[in-house]
């Protein structure tokens, strides 16, 4: 991670907030751990269906759905002692 300096106030003097704007960015571009573990069980879901109905296991499909979450977890280890929050009992 790099730090930079930045100045409290723009090249025409309206102030600035960093970390505001910090936020604002991180919020439009990191999808949170919580969406990405959705999106993956729904994908694997729909597969799971497709697996007991005969149909082969395609890996490169598997693996797309594994990775978000795995590159997530490299990042943020302790999502994974959260993960079991997501989980609906009626699925398993």
């Amino acid at each position: 991670m790099k730090v930079i300096e930045v100045k409290p106030v723009l090249v025409n003097g309206d102030p600035f907030s960093p970390a505001e704007e910090a936020e604002t960015v991180r919020e439009h571009h990191q999808p949170v751990f919580e969406d990405v573990y959705d999106t993956a069980v729904e994908a694997h879901e729909s597969m799971w269906r497709s697996w007991t109905a005969g149909a082969p296991i395609e890996m490169k499909k598997a693996r797309a759905v594994v990775a978000p979450l795995i590159e997530d977890l490299e990042e943020n280890a302790s999502h994974i002692f959260t993960s079991y929050q997501f989980a609906e009992q009626e699925k398993y």
